[in-house]
């Protein structure tokens, strides 16, 4: 049971059929047995993290924090880490969560250099919106013109003589030409 797969699948099971004590359980008993056995490895980190995602969900915040308190304290670096447990914190005790935000870095030092015009222009920005209405923009029209498909000519008869008009009422339907009589009385 202590394979990161079985865990995922129990996991997912219990939470299908809405068991929420027993996924819980299963996490728990995952984590534990990693604390025992493999402290600090890929899994048993991964397990917490899936574990500290999950228990908030369902009103476990206290279990939510611990956990997410022992991957900072393995990782004290890790700002995702740091801000799901100044988020977990703001949902029990305010006042923890505003002394944690001490720890995280200063928006200045995080900022990245981005080169705004060249965002703008790169080909993945092809939705804009117009008026209420989404639409796929991304080439100017002068260039899709030549995307437009030529309208083809109809296929003409063999013997058509252009200079002849022909007959206006060949295309309507026999019962409304002139000549037909139709059904003769008896």
């Amino acid at each position: 049971m202590q394979k990161p797969g079985m865990v995922s699948a129990l996991a997912t099971m219990y939470s299908h059929k809405e068991d929420i004590n027993s996924t819980i359980d299963v996490f728990t008993q995952a984590i534990r047995w990693y604390q025992n056995h493999q402290l600090k490895s890929p899994a048993h980190l991964s397990l917490i993290r899936e574990a500290a995602n999950f228990k908030p969900k369902y009103g476990q915040e206290e279990e939510a924090i611990s956990d997410l308190e022992q991957l900072w304290k393995q990782n004290p670096k890790d700002i995702h880490t740091l801000a799901q447990l100044i988020s977990a914190y703001s949902l029990v005790d305010p006042e923890k969560g505003k002394a944690l935000s001490k720890h995280l870095p200063s928006s200045d030092s995080m900022s990245l250099k981005v080169d705004v015009e060249a965002l703008e222009n790169s080909p993945g920005t092809t939705y804009i919106w117009k008026g209420g209405k989404v639409t796929r923009d991304s080439q100017p029209k002068e260039q899709r013109k030549g995307d437009l498909k030529k309208k083809k000519k109809g296929k003409l008869p063999k013997n058509y003589d252009p200079k002849v008009t022909p007959d206006p009422e060949r295309w309507l339907p026999m019962r409304e030409c002139s000549f037909y009589l139709g059904k003769k009385e008896r």
